[in-house]
């Protein structure tokens, strides 16, 4: 009797649901400070560094420590403002430990792990039996470790459209009043960052409630689910009526809609549209057809296993908003400039909710959960290859160079490089952060003159740039392709440098006063 009182305890006790987690965590740890460090070592491509995009937070977090403030003076965001979560987070790492690369891991760890949480808190609350949840929860972190590998910043700068995303979905199929006032602040941080969540979280949720009044709570939920939304769009009119005004930030922020569509508007939906059916046409940051592909894919396996499985009704709830979410992707990515494909994938969420319940109809020992588990993060992580593709080729050209030219920019004891966008970002983690960067035009490079070297203000800081606050005894730094691009006042600029030498496909020039400032005639 007393050993089955035992039994019972141990496993009533979540000890598994400790060790899984414990293990993404350290796992989560590891690969983002190994990556973000030293960058990451693909078989038949090379080494792989964080691109400027990743790096441009990471400084942003820092300028934050620096200035004490969320918006440090002479900021310029990248398409949406950064503030708040996860720069806060890194922020605090940064003034602990000193450490950027060490201060960005702890950050998208512990940021990463409460998605985590929130995660298997809703496969439990849409009744997914405990190993099940415990699969799906461990298939959703690997979006954080193809996160790492392509540098997206999955679980960095839009942690908090993740985390604001299951909160409301939790209080949405929970119907628990506490849910959703933990989820007021969620929806308001996210409104600071962009509008998205209109067409992804909130309008999918109004739709599921329309369907399901079945309960008094049901019957209240549109009204929760309208204050969110209120709640959501006033963080967004503050970011736009009252921090960009006051703070005078500048970003190249992504229109939510345009009353009147000018011409150049229509020719860019037109031109999307197209897109969506022959992929040459669309832009690595663009929807292509792969996309489209994949979420009718999962839409139709969702409507097999939905009609053919004796599936919860809850679960039935969760894929159809993913798939209504997947929908409002595809029409965001088309009329907003900035494409949501990359940076939230409902049809993603939807296969790996799809294989979770799976496995549960199954009724499945551990160690085949674990098998077949795993085939299913190869299955999930094959696609995200496949629909990362382009990305990765882009950035496959930035090797061990960046590690030399470095090594050349300390030798001269200089402690800030000038370059193009693209080139900044490895060039720090090469420096461990050392070396600060700023950013210059690069233009398209398709003709002579194209690279002017104008200051390029886009996820860096003004300051950088202004006669009195710019850093001098600095090191420029172009490829091949650019210098055979430059127009004259680049070609005036670089040869009032001392050429240092090349390293690989990179010509480094070295300036002891700075020629990179803002009014100069480019």
């Amino acid at each position: 009797m007393g050993s089955l009182n035992k039994n019972s305890l141990l496993e009533s006790l979540p000890i598994r649901s400790v060790i899984v987690f414990f293990i993404l965590t350290l796992l989560t740890f590891v690969l983002n400070y190994y990556g973000l460090r030293y960058g990451v070592i693909f078989p038949n491509h090379g080494l792989l560094l964080p691109n400027t995009d990743v790096t441009a937070d990471m400084n942003y977090a820092r300028a934050v420590y620096e200035s004490k403030s969320f918006f440090p003076d002479g900021t310029y965001f990248t398409t949406e403002p950064r503030a708040l979560l996860p720069a806060l987070v890194t922020a605090l790492f940064y003034g602990c430990f000193g450490s950027l690369g060490l201060a960005t891991a702890l950050s998208i760890t512990v940021l990463s792990t409460l998605v985590l949480l929130c995660v298997y808190q809703l496969l439990l609350i849409v009744d997914t039996e405990r190993r099940s949840a415990l699969w799906g929860t461990a298939a959703f972190s690997f979006l954080y470790v193809d996160a790492l590998w392509t540098f997206n910043n999955f679980g960095s700068s839009y942690v908090q459209l993740f985390l604001g995303t299951m909160m409301t979905l939790i209080a949405f199929f929970s119907k628990r009043h506490i849910w959703y006032i933990l989820s007021v602040p969620l929806a308001f941080l996210m409104g600071l960052q962009s509008p998205r969540a209109v067409v992804l979280l909130y309008v999918p949720l109004l739709i599921l409630s329309s369907i399901n009044k079945n309960s008094k709570e049901g019957r209240n939920q549109p009204l929760f689910l309208m204050g969110l939304l209120i709640v959501h769009c006033a963080g967004y009119l503050c970011l736009r009526g009252i921090l960009v005004p006051h703070y005078h930030l500048s970003m190249d922020a992504p229109q939510a809609f345009r009353i009147i569509p000018d011409v150049k508007f229509l020719t860019e939906v037109a031109r999307n549209l197209l897109a969506c059916v022959v992929p040459s046409f669309s832009p690595w940051w663009q929807l292509n057809v792969f996309y489209i592909f994949l979420f009718l894919c999962a839409m139709g396996v969702a409507v097999l296993f939905i009609t053919q499985w004796q599936i919860k009704e809850k679960q039935k709830y969760l894929l159809l908003f993913c798939l209504l979410s997947g929908g409002g992707m595809i029409v965001s990515s088309i009329i907003i400039h900035a494409s949501a494909a990359r940076y939230y994938l409902p049809f993603m969420w939807a296969v790996i909710f799809l294989l979770t319940f799976g496995l549960e109809q199954l009724m499945l020992s551990w160690g085949k959960i674990v098998l077949y588990g795993g085939i299913g993060v190869l299955l999930i992580g094959f696609f995200v290859w496949q629909g990362q593709k382009e990305l990765l080729q882009m950035d496959w050209k930035r090797t061990a160079q960046e590690y030399r030219a470095v090594h050349l920019v300390e030798q001269v004891r200089a402690n800030y490089v000038y370059a193009t966008y693209w080139h900044n970002g490895p060039l720090e983690c090469a420096s461990g952060y050392r070396i600060r960067t700023g950013n210059l035009i690069g233009g398209a490079k398709e003709h002579p003159g194209d690279v002017s070297l104008a200051p390029y203000l886009f996820g860096t800081n003004r300051k950088l740039y202004e006669k009195d606050t710019a850093p001098q005894h600095v090191v420029l730094i172009l490829d091949s392709e650019e210098l055979s691009h430059l127009n004259e006042n680049g070609k005036r600029i670089v040869a009032q440098g001392e050429f240092l030498g090349t390293e690989g496909n990179l010509f480094l020039w070295l300036f002891e006063e700075n020629p990179f400032l803002i009014g100069k005639d480019f």
